[in-house]
């Protein structure tokens, strides 16, 4: 069960940095 819950938290993490670093090449 943790390492589950830490993969989907980690995925989670990717996504939000890919996120920000979409918004600071399109601004």
């Amino acid at each position: 069960m943790s390492e589950l819950i830490y993969g989907r938290h980690a995925v989670l993490e990717t996504l939000r940095a890919n996120r920000r670093r979409l918004f600071r090449l399109w601004l």
